[in-house]
């Protein structure tokens, strides 16, 4: 019985410890996936015709000036 208890107890345990890791992840990638497409929508799709290959290219093309 106090096993159970136990075991039980340290599974609530884990999952304190685990919960806060996890959901940062899942917020962390939301907040990615956010900037990325307002990256696209706002700067490669206005600037470079919805090309990411000139919109990476244009960050070399600064230190050739």
């Amino acid at each position: 019985m106090f096993s159970d208890y136990l075991f039980s107890f340290f599974g609530v345990l884990i999952l304190w410890i685990t919960a806060p890791v996890f959901l940062s992840a899942i917020s962390t990638t939301a907040v990615v996936m956010y900037f990325i497409s307002m990256t696209k929508i706002n700067v490669v799709d206005v600037k470079y015709q919805g090309s990411w290959k000139r919109y990476f290219k244009s960050w070399f093309n600064i230190f050739k000036k």
